[in-house]
C-alpha cells in the first residue's frame, strides 16, 4: 500500500468513526446544518483526523482555509468533510496541483486556499467534551 492509499484508508476510517461516534454527541451540543455532508463539522473532524495521522506516524498540519478546516498530510490535501462542497466523501488530492488551480483563478476551490497552518490541534478551539471524544475514539 502506497502513502496515498494509506492516507485515504485512514481518512475513510476516521470519517466513519466521526459519523458513528462523534456526530450524535456533537448534534446535541450544536446546530449542525447538514449531518450527511458534515457541514459545520470541519474543525472537529480535521482535529480528529490530525490526531489519527499523528498516531500513525505522519506529520500532518491542520490548515485553515477560507472559512474551512482540512488537513495537509505529506504532500496531500485530505478533507473528510469535503462532501459539503460536492467534492466527495473523502478527498485526498495532490497539494501542489490544488494550489496551482486556486492560484490560477479557480475560485470554486477557494475553500482549500490556505490562510493559516496549525502545527498542533490544540490551536483549534473546540468544546472540551467533544475534544475528549475526538481523542479517545481514534
Amino acid at each position: 500500500m502506497n502513502n496515498k492509499q494509506r492516507i485515504r484508508k485512514i481518512a475513510t476510517d476516521v470519517r466513519m468513526t466521526f459519523i458513528e461516534k462523534v456526530m450524535p454527541a456533537l448534534s446535541k451540543m450544536h446546530s449542525i446544518e447538514n449531518k450527511k455532508s458534515l457541514r459545520g463539522c470541519c474543525a472537529y473532524a480535521s482535529t480528529m483526523l490530525y490526531n489519527r495521522f499523528i498516531n500513525e506516524g505522519f506529520r500532518p498540519k491542520i490548515v485553515e482555509g477560507d472559512g474551512h478546516y482540512f488537513v495537509k498530510c505529506d504532500e496531500f490535501l485530505v478533507d473528510i468533510t469535503a462532501s459539503q462542497f460536492g467534492q466527495g466523501m473523502v478527498c485526498v488530492k495532490d497539494w501542489k496541483n490544488i494550489q496551482e488551480k486556486i492560484n490560477s483563478g479557480n475560485y470554486e476551490l477557494s475553500f482549500w486556499k490556505p490562510v493559516q497552518f496549525h502545527d498542533i490541534s490544540a490551536m483549534l478551539e473546540y468544546d472540551l467534551d467533544i475534544g475528549r471524544i475526538l481523542v479517545s475514539e481514534i
